[in-house]
């Protein structure tokens, strides 16, 4: 059993035949390695219950890995080992005696339905893994979804977070064909998926982005696009004027958006969003964010009688929407490039470290792609 992992100095030292490659992730010097673990891979015996032992195909990393992989290395730089990754691509190779519709050979993906873990009887239980790396796993048989047999497994790794997400935005912001959306950081993994969604329903778009590739993304999906400069708001202002204000804005990263994007909403409409730029403990190196302040947000909410919608992941059933879009040709996914064995260093700087980066990154171990 394998795994591509963050190593501490200490814990190289117990590996001294660790391909070891340094890399610098927002100014923060590391290492990383493709790392046989130590541990015996799961039996099939050892399935209890709704348990399935599934083997990594292939995986990637989003936004919230990056606060991961650095809060653990941080906090212990010389024995971290932390194995890396929260989507991924596997082929089931045992079931526990009360599975029922999966079976060995069947190709799974991660469900990461959530709701909310305040005041919640039933178990919440989220992202699936934050070690997607890992190649051999156990899952409870919920956090799993079939990968259609018309998808790939390069695609299916890097499908299940972003997807989820995306529909369950879109689900929220209520939307009819030949409303007009304002999407913004129009180039992030979670907005691509967004854009994807909307485009199989008919919803008129606008990107707002500062990536010199969304003029490009913008004119594939037939949609306006205004770039991020010193007018932007400006910008955005009259181009909702032309339309009688945004039905809805779309939006992974209010902290640093809201303050331009809010005002171009039409009386009555939706503002959703899954995160804030500056998610994580971490100070990093980043553009300064606008800063819409709490008190500017709620002003204007109020005069326009604007909904506010908070996002976190999505439900089993948003999920299975994106899935079926993708079975009927509706859904199309960016995959930016692939890696495997030996190319651990590239794999995570292209992730995390290359503006250029358009669309998934994806590592594969081997096995059906």
């Amino acid at each position: 059993m394998r795994t591509l992992a963050i190593v501490g100095h200490q814990a190289q030292a117990l590996h001294p035949h660790l391909n070891v490659k340094p890399l610098t992730i927002k100014d923060i010097d590391l290492q990383c390695a493709l790392v046989p673990m130590p541990a015996a891979q799961p039996r099939p015996d050892q399935l209890r219950g709704r348990q399935v032992l599934v083997r990594t195909e292939a995986f990637s990393c989003n936004y919230r890995d990056q606060g991961l992989l650095l809060e653990a290395y941080l906090g212990n730089p010389d024995t971290c080992l932390w194995p890396i990754g929260s989507e991924f691509c596997g082929t089931v190779q045992a079931t526990g005696p009360e599975v029922q519709g999966l079976k060995p050979g069947d190709r799974v993906l991660g469900n990461n339905a959530y709701i909310g873990n305040q005041f919640v009887q039933a178990q919440s239980l989220g992202v699936v893994t934050n070690n997607a790396s890992l190649e051999y796993q156990i899952y409870p048989q919920e956090q799993l979804l079939r990968v259609p047999d018309c998808m790939d497994s390069l695609t299916a790794a890097g499908f299940s977070l972003g997807a989820q997400t995306a529909y369950s935005m879109v689900r929220k912001a209520r939307l009819q064909r030949g409303d007009h959306v304002l999407i913004m950081s129009a180039t992030s993994n979670t907005s691509l998926f967004i854009l994807g969604a909307l485009h199989a329903r008919g919803i008129e778009m606008t990107l707002c982005s500062s990536s010199t590739k969304a003029a490009e993304i913008a004119a594939q999906y037939g949609a306006a696009f205004i770039p991020v400069s010193d007018h932007t708001e400006e910008r955005l202002r009259s181009r909702a004027q032309e339309i009688g204000g945004f039905c809805a804005v779309l939006d992974p990263f209010m902290d640093m958006n809201a303050g331009i994007a809010l005002p171009a909403l039409r009386p009555g409409g939706r503002y959703v969003t899954c995160g804030f730029l500056n998610q994580v403990k971490h100070d990093y190196d980043y553009q300064a964010p606008h800063r819409t302040l709490l008190y500017d947000l709620i002003g204007q909410g109020i005069v326009n009688n604007i909904e506010l919608h908070f996002n976190c992941l999505g439900e089993t059933r948003d999920l299975e929407a994106a899935l079926d879009d993708y079975r009927q040709g509706k859904l199309t996914i960016l995959i930016d490039s692939v890696f495997g064995e030996g190319q651990e260093k590239f794999f995570l700087e292209r992730t995390f470290e290359n503006r250029e980066r358009l669309g998934k990154v994806i590592f594969h171990y081997g096995g059906q792609a």
